[in-house]
């Protein structure tokens, strides 16, 4: 496990939550993008629900597609997206800072590997919803 200083760890957390908010964007572009209908009327209406509520209308409707944008484990990992980032924003700091010696503690040692692997998935993420979003 990847042990970070407290400065690094809270870089990181929010490199996190901003690719958690651009492929919450980028979701919502593709849904209000394919669903039919009058686009701004849709990404309006997409704009009033979760992340997780768009991915599940999102899925509904790209697997019916002939040729889906996502293959269905991304559905998976979207999914997981919005839990991952809770995670960060409510949890993460709790688990660690009131220790003595929180930098070589497990539980901070463990909260740094977690964030290593989530920052290489929602990057993966971003980068892929990314350039679906600019070929549509």
């Amino acid at each position: 496990m990847e042990n970070m200083n407290l400065k690094d760890f809270q870089l990181h957390v929010g490199e996190l939550i901003m690719y958690a908010q651009i492929i919450e964007d980028d979701i919502k572009y593709i849904y209000a993008k394919i669903s039919g209908g009058n686009f701004k009327e849709k990404l309006e209406e997409v704009k009033k629900t979760t992340l997780g509520q768009t991915v599940k209308l999102l899925e509904e409707i790209d697997l019916k597609r002939q040729k889906p944008l996502l293959v269905y484990e991304y559905y998976s990992l979207l999914l997981q997206v919005t839990a991952k980032r809770n995670h960060f924003v409510h949890e993460s700091f709790n688990t660690f800072m009131h220790l003595d010696s929180f930098k070589d503690n497990i539980l901070y040692l463990n909260e740094c590997h977690i964030l290593n692997n989530d920052l290489i998935l929602f990057d993966n993420l971003a980068q892929a919803l990314e350039e679906i979003r600019i070929s549509l």
